[in-house]
């Protein structure tokens, strides 16, 4: 995380919540990353392409928990 902006940066290692489906509904579960890619959206703000458990997942600034 840079230290003079806030923001998160590549290279940062985040946990974060995503949701997930099953056929009985949804779940969400804790996982940690990679930030690999930050975009800009105008509608929906900054996201984020993160890497966890060898998978890439594009992921909102509200769906962070913490930066490790």
């Amino acid at each position: 995380m840079s230290q003079q902006t806030g923001t998160l940066e590549v290279g940062d290692l985040v946990k974060f919540t995503i949701m997930s489906q099953m056929l009985n509904g949804f779940y969400t579960t804790q996982k940690v990353g990679l930030i690999l890619e930050t975009k800009i959206y105008p509608i929906s703000g900054v996201c984020y392409l993160v890497l966890a458990e060898g998978k890439q997942h594009w992921i909102q600034n509200r769906d962070i928990l913490e930066v490790l």
